[in-house]
Parts: C-alpha cells; structure tokens; sequence
C-alpha cells in the first residue's frame, strides 16, 4: 500500500513539473519520499525539478540517490554528467556522461555533452568522434553538424567545417551559433563577402542581433568601408550600450580618420564598461598622443601596462622607445609613428601564390588587393594599401602588423625593425605620400613575387597551399586541398611578364625568391636570364630555400649566381641528418652537405645564413645542430635565425611538457653561456625563443599533436619516437 501511495505522489508530481506547477510538485514528490524513501525514480524527478529551477548542488545530490539505489539507472548518469560539466568538475562529468553510455549508446543526448565536454578540455578528437556517432543515428541532428563543424574549423579543415556548418543550416537556418561559425570560418580564409553575407542573413531575421551588426562592422572595416563599418558598430552600441567592444571598434575607427575627440569619447566608455581590458588605455594613449596630450597618453599607457605587462601594443611602444634609448645614449622624445611605422607599404611589394597582395610575408591582417583584377600600378594604391600607409603616417598602431609587435615584445628582431635599417636610404618616401595614403608612383624596389606553390618537400609543419607535393597527403587525412596541387598567382603569365619588365629593366632594387621551392620554378630562371641580358648586376637576389637542389631542367643556378653582385641564400633547415629529412619529408640529407659543399667551392662568397622553423620536434637539439654546422665552417656562428612555428598550434614549442620545457630552457642557457657572442643575433634569438615557450601552456593540445603526428606517421612510413626519442614520453602520456 506504501509503495502504491509513492507512486501516485510520484505521478502527481511529474504532472505538477511538466505543468509548471513547481511548489505543488516538490510537496508532492516529497510526500512520495516519505512513503518510500528508496524509490529512485521518485528521487530522479526531484532532481530534474531542481534541475530545472536551476539548484543545481540539490539536483546533483538527488541524482547521487538515486544512483545509490538503482546503479543502472541511465537517466541520473547522464543528469549528473551535465551538473558537473557547468560546475567544472571534467572528470566526473566523463566518468558520469560515458556511465550513461554504457548503459544506453545510444543517447543521443548523453553523447553531445560529452562531445561538448571534450571539446572544452580540448579534446578535438575525441569530441569529433562524439558528433559523427550521433550524426549516425540521426543524419537529421543539426547541433552535431554545427559542433561537428567548429571542431574542423578549429583544426584547420576549412572544407569539411563548411560542409558541416552549412549542414546544420540546413535544418534549421536560425542556428546562431552555426551562422557565427560559419562567419569566423569565412573571415579566416578571407572571403569576407560571403562573411558578410551570413551576417545580412542574420540581420534580416533579427534587426535587433547586436552580434551580427558588431561583426558586420568588423568586417567593414577590414574592406576599407569606414563610414558603413561605424554605422554598424553604433547599431550595435544601439541595441546593446554597454557592449564595450563595440565601444573599441568605433573608437579605433575615429582613430583612423584623425577624429581624435570623438575617438577619446569611445575609449572612455569602452574603458569605464570594462576597466579591466587594456585595449580602451592604448586607445587612449594613441588619442591623446594625437592631441598632444603628453600627460595624459601617458597616464593611460601605464593603466595599460599595469593590467596587462606584456601587452603587445604597450610592450611594442617601450620596447622601441628602450632600444633607441641605449642606442642613443639619451632620453630621446621620438613622435609616436616611429613605434609603428615600416618602410615597406612605400616601397615593396609581396604577392603570394593566391594573387592576394599583402604589404609584406608576415601580415596578420586581410589581403589588401588581388593582382589578378589589378596591374602593378594600381597595386600601389589599393584602397587597402592606402589606409595602411595613413595609419602608419599618423602613428596608428596597425592589427595586421601583430607578428611584429610581438616579435619584438619577446625580444626577437622584428621584420619591421630589420626593413627599416636595411632600406633606411629610402625613407623620405612618406614625404610624398597624400594624407589618404596615396603614392604618386610605384613603390616597387623590393619585390616579393611568389610564382607557385610548387614544391619537392612535404614539411611537417607545412600544407598544401604552401607546397604542392603535400597535396597527396592533404586528401589521404582529409584535410582541405585548396585550388588544385599547383596554385599561381596569375591567370595570364604573358599579361604579367609585360607588366614585370619595366621593373626589373630600373628601379627594382631587390628581388626575394620564395615558394613553394624557388629554385623549381622556371618563372625564377626567367627572370635571371633577363636581369643577366639587361646586364642588372647591381639587383640584389634573396632567397628562401628547402636547399634540396641547386640544379632545375638545364639551369646552373650557381653559374647564374655568378652574375650578380649581391646573392643571399637562406637554407630553411630545421636539424641535420634523420631529424632534418623527418620534419622536411623528401629531403635527402647527403644532398644538403653536398650543395653546401659546392657552394664553398664555386660561389665562396655567397651570402649563406640558416632559417630555422622553431617547432615542438626540434626545439631541443637545435643548440647541436647550430654548434655543428658552424663547426664544419658551413656558416659563421651569426647566420643563424629562429623563427617560431606558429600554426598549426599544435607545433608550437609553448605545446611541450613542463619538463621538456625545463630541458630546452636549460639546454639554450648552455648554449648562450659556452658557445655564443652575447650581443650576436643568435644569442638573442635564443633567448627570446627561450621567453616565447615560457610564456604559454598550450600542453593541452598534446593529445592532438599525438594524434596528428601518429597520423601522418602511418601514413609515411615514420615513427617520430624512434626520431626524437625525448618526444616520446609525450606519446606515452597520450596514452
């Protein structure tokens, strides 16, 4: 009779919950707890009552209960899993969340939390597998397709991402999160219209959605399109004003136009909605500055810098202004452009092999033209380059120009510091530059022209839009193959080839010959036959090569060296023997030695430095490597330079372990103490490359790393362990 009573309270109470009627249904439930204090399923309904009140600490100890009585009770595993994820408790979600799997696969349900609790920890893979399984029991399941796609997003593989987003738009188009994903995929490969697109779809089926006009603005603004850009960013301030972003984004738009009242205005709110962000104080600095309130910019600055020490704006601005100072040898007072200022927007030019034209190989920003719809000379005054220069004119820091800031906030030697003292004898050209960035003639002394992607070697840290023979490898990991294995920057070579030869007949001063592999590419030895019959000793050549081959059909490209007057060869070689030919799939070391070898004999007097790709699989022994090619008299001991692998993430040395770390940093003190100039370049680089590693811990993309390198290991025929044997404790933890 006791227990027939139990269950009427307990129906009655299911009733009251489902009906609303929450205070009715909790006295009910708990009069069927004192009928029958071990009824699980009376406690199961009493915590999704509290569940759905939001107490979640009652609800979880009811689950607990109801667990004690009935073990095999599905519903409370699951219940309990998604408590514990929103407490943060991740492994007791899991252990919880696959309990309830045990018992039923297939719940749906259960399954997308724990994809979803994977992907918080970062666990890609893994969550990747969670959607896929539920899209295999409901190829209807428009959430596992949008969370199926910012996984592949995130990973890199844009195709697949689009498929899925674009998917999981397909049953149901008011999926906010899918459309916002699908947006940042789109910005990432800089198709801003269809960006833009998503975002007036979104806008049409809510005027009121402050995120789509923010984004809108955002993407405006990277177009060149100030004044629609600050209308959507006050539409967005409109429908939300305490969005403080919004508040930035519309100040560094007045920035950029030189309203610099109106720029303080935003600041100011942006700063006092968010006081603990440092972005609206370098807003600040940069509006006061332009007000010549010298005080007050520098007021702000510190408030930045007391919030963030390593802000790269603020950082940027120090370190500069500390460089010039023991330069020096006084407090110099230098104009706030010289912080941000780079002759390069004046006087190079650098295509990649997509034909978007970029101001320089290590811009962060979006293309700011395409040479395929434009000639050379219009290139100069893209809308783009123009509002580059005007920022760089009035001292306005540049987002694209982040690697540079950073670079030099770690202590590297910035691009943009480089450029300026190598090409110093061409400043003065701002002088003739019109206040809206408009050049009077092209500024192409410097050209970067990247003819194709065309390339011998599959580098591990590489892809397949930077290498044509990573295209077969791309497919087999599914991964996105863009544009075909060979991709040129031009659809018509005799077009460029008449527009080319005006600048390499006069005026071009130098010319970077990068690739793919440069020294493959037949449009490379074109041009040398045609400086050579010109008789343009005087043009300087500078490459960037896998040094794989100094040979190409029947060119000699030493003999061809011997032309020219100034010839720099930058070898990017990332350790010697087995671990070199693993990270650079297809090289062949013996080769290597050799063409180094015959360089000394035939051109002694080449220019020969290394580039090193500092990555997770050699940041430990690159100090050996170093010490060993200076040894054999292949390089002086300064031609050694480090630049970071920063994507794919996985890649990056700030990945290691805490104890792998600890060895790299031990091991480059060595080398710094025993083996190098103090005030050489290396013994710079390896200090900040030393800071760089420290400065994160990404260890928790290890389990992707792992992933990915078993991956394509299966696929080469490689085991990375048996390469760099200090990696594979790495693996084992993965394990």
């Amino acid at each position: 009779m006791t227990s027939q009573k139990a269950e009427a309270y307990l129906q009655l109470g299911r009733s009251c919950r489902l009906q609303g009627r929450l205070s009715e249904a909790e006295t009910a439930l708990r009069q069927a707890l004192e009928c029958d204090p071990q009824n699980g399923g009376v406690r199961f309904e009493l915590g999704a009552l509290y569940l759905g009140q939001n107490r979640f600490i009652e609800a979880a100890a009811e689950f607990e209960r109801a667990i004690a009585i009935d073990p095999h009770m599905k519903g409370a595993h699951g219940q309990l899993g998604r408590i514990y994820r929103g407490q943060g408790r991740s492994s007791e979600a899991e252990a919880a969340l696959n309990k309830a799997l045990e018992l039923d696969p297939q719940d749906g349900g259960v399954r997308f939390e724990l994809g979803v609790l994977y992907e918080c920890q970062g666990k890609f893979l893994q969550a990747a597998v969670e959607f896929e399984k539920i899209i295999a029991m409901d190829p209807n399941h428009g959430g596992a397709y949008r969370q199926l796609g910012r996984i592949c997003r995130r990973q890199g593989r844009s195709s697949e991402a689009e498929a899925a987003l674009n998917k999981a738009l397909e049953f149901d188009a008011q999926d906010g999160g899918a459309r916002f994903e699908l947006c940042v995929l789109y910005e990432s490969q800089s198709k801003f219209l269809k960006a833009a697109a998503e975002l007036e779809k979104t806008i049409a089926i809510d005027p009121n959605h402050g995120w789509a006009h923010f984004q809108l603005g955002r993407i405006y603004r990277r177009q060149g399109r100030l004044s629609e850009a600050a209308t959507e960013f006050e539409r967005a301030i409109a429908i939300d004003p305490h969005d403080a972003e919004a508040h930035l984004c519309l100040g560094q738009l007045h920035l950029r136009l030189g309203q610099w009242a109106g720029a303080e205005a935003e600041f100011q709110r942006a700063a006092s909605l968010s006081p603990d962000k440092e972005g609206a104080y370098i807003g600040l600095w940069a509006a006061y500055r332009g007000q010549e309130r010298t005080v007050e910019a520098g007021a702000a600055l510190a408030k930045a810098m007391a919030i963030t020490p390593m802000s790269a704006m603020a950082c940027t601005e120090l370190w500069d202004r500390l460089d010039r100072d023991r330069a020096i040898g006084g407090d110099v007072k230098e104009p706030p452009r010289e912080r941000v200022f780079c002759l390069l927007p004046w006087m190079h030019l650098h295509v990649r092999m997509d034909g978007l034209v970029r101001p320089c190989c290590i811009w962060r920003g979006p293309p700011l033209a395409d040479i395929r719809a434009s000639s050379l000379d219009e290139l100069c005054n893209s809308a783009g380059m123009k509002a580059l220069r005007s920022d760089m004119m009035s001292g306005r820091p540049v987002a694209g120009c982040g690697q540079c800031y950073e670079d030099e906030r770690f202590g590297f030697r910035s691009m943009r510091q480089k450029k300026n003292i190598e090409w110093a004898h061409h400043r003065g050209r701002e002088r003739l530059t019109a206040p809206d960035g408009t050049l009077p003639r092209l500024p192409a002394v410097f050209l970067d022209l990247r003819f194709s992607n065309a390339c011998n070697l599959r580098c591990r840290t590489c892809d397949s839009t930077q290498s044509s023979a990573w295209a077969a490898d791309a497919r087999a990991l599914s991964m996105r193959v863009g544009g075909g294995p060979i991709q040129k920057p031009y659809d018509d070579w005799d077009r460029l080839w008449r527009q080319l030869q005006p600048l390499l007949e006069e005026g071009i001063e130098e010319i970077h010959f990068v690739g793919g592999e440069p020294l493959i590419m037949e449009e490379h030895y074109r041009i040398l036959d045609f400086l050579i019959a010109r008789k343009r000793k005087d043009v300087r050549l500078h490459y960037s090569t896998n040094f794989s081959t100094l040979r190409f059909q029947d060119w000699d490209v030493i003999g061809l060296w011997s032309h020219f007057r100034n010839v720099h060869v930058v070898a990017s070689l990332d350790g010697s023997g087995r671990r070199g030919e693993y990270i650079r799939k297809g090289l062949r070391w013996e080769a290597v030695v050799a063409n180094r070898e015959e360089m000394l004999r035939r051109c002694p007097d080449v220019v020969f430095s290394i580039a090193v790709a500092l990555s997770i699989f050699n940041a430990l022994h690159l100090p050996d490597f170093h010490r060993e090619w200076v040894e054999k008299g292949f390089i002086h001991c300064d031609a050694l330079a480090l630049n970071r692998v920063l994507t794919p993430e996985i890649y990056r040395t700030q990945v290691l372990s805490a104890g792998l770390k600890q060895q790299v940093l031990e091991s480059y003190q060595r080398h710094r103490e025993s083996f190098l100039d103090a005030d050489g370049i290396p013994a710079r680089d390896f200090a900040a490359a030393a800071r760089f590693m420290a400065a994160e811990d990404r260890s928790g993309l290890l389990p992707e790393f792992v992933a990915m390198t078993r991956r394509l290991d299966r696929l080469r025929g490689e085991d990375c362990r048996e390469v760099f044997p200090e990696l594979a404790a790495l693996f084992e933890a993965t394990e």
